[in-house]
């Protein structure tokens, strides 16, 4: 992607922002995240071309994860928590969005008002992939998000 975008920005295509979407732990996803670092690395490769960068579509799925409840929730935590740090670092990410609200109307839980799921995953109840649960109560990622924000201030 950095590749095509430079090759556009040289060739005067005005591309002011690129988003990357962060749909972790999908059937067809690799169970190997990024490092923060690395994702700093890559938006502010980005940022020297003059391109500010959004992190979209944010969810972590858990029922494509190993481990006990308690192992996914932490990994799920640990994710949110260092691509809102990764954001914050680059200091060219403008926006940080999930790909949703609450569990209970995620795409990929398939429980909310639309009746249907993707097409190519089926209904995964137990993906509880998003920032408040399915009764709208904050989960551990959100209170890791906020802290993450919180410590950006001072």
């Amino acid at each position: 992607m950095y590749k095509q975008v430079k090759s556009l920005k040289e060739k005067g295509v005005p591309i002011d922002v690129v988003g990357m979407q962060m749909h972790f732990f999908l059937p067809w996803n690799s169970a190997v995240t990024p490092k923060k670092e690395d994702v700093v690395a890559t938006m502010q490769r980005f940022g020297e071309l003059g391109v500010e960068v959004m992190i979209t579509e944010m969810d972590v799925n858990l029922h494509q994860m190993k481990g006990t409840t308690e192992e996914k929730q932490a990994r799920q935590t640990h994710l949110y928590a260092d691509m809102m740090s990764a954001c914050i670092e680059a200091g060219n990410c403008i926006a940080f969005s999930t790909w949703g609200v609450s569990d209970a109307y995620s795409w990929i839980t398939c429980l909310g008002l639309w009746g249907h799921c993707a097409v190519y995953s089926g209904p995964m109840p137990d993906a509880a992939p998003l920032l408040f649960d399915q009764s709208f109560l904050p989960k551990p990622a959100y209170f890791a998000v906020r802290e993450v924000l919180v410590n950006a201030q001072k």
